[in-house]
């Protein structure tokens, strides 16, 4: 079944698609700076680790998602983290971080997608990748991109 904050997540997608809101940033994503704003902004409800096993986390109801939940991950894709941190999620504490610019919204956006991922080291692209731009990265789950991989001969990991 899906739960009612996925539907949310995906309803805010497309509004966010057919609205002014870019689907894909314009330049890639820093990483340390995603990773220095979820410190900065994210870290007392969500924790450092994505776990949102903190005091602050305790004190709301909801709670917060935790990062590390294969479920919440599954249907994470970075615009639809990019679009509850600019419209907020309406009955939770997650406020809308509309304030900040664009472009720091997305380095968050990857940053939050980047747990689903786990501690990695860079490798090398394998043979026949075609990189598939912002735009897909951004818009899509790990199972769509899985989806592509495979469908290309590409074993993903």
């Amino acid at each position: 079944m899906v739960s009612p904050g996925i539907i949310l997540l995906d309803n805010l997608s497309k509004i966010a698609i057919v609205s002014s809101f870019p689907p894909a940033p314009d330049s890639p994503p820093d990483p340390v700076v995603g990773a220095a704003l979820y410190w900065r902004l994210c870290s007392s409800c969500h924790r450092v680790d994505g776990s949102a096993d903190t005091e602050e986390a305790r004190k709301l109801t909801p709670r917060p998602r935790p990062f590390q939940d294969p479920e919440v991950l599954a249907a994470l894709s970075p615009v639809r983290a990019f679009n509850v941190m600019t419209f907020g999620l309406a009955g939770t504490g997650m406020a809308s971080f509309k304030a900040l610019p664009v472009r720091d919204r997305w380095n968050l956006a990857f940053h939050v997608y980047s747990f689903h991922h786990g501690p990695r080291t860079p490798a090398e692209k394998p043979a026949g990748l075609i990189e598939p731009g912002l735009a897909a990265l951004s818009t899509r789950t790990d199972a769509e991109l899985r989806a592509q991989l495979e469908a290309a001969g590409i074993e993903a990991g």
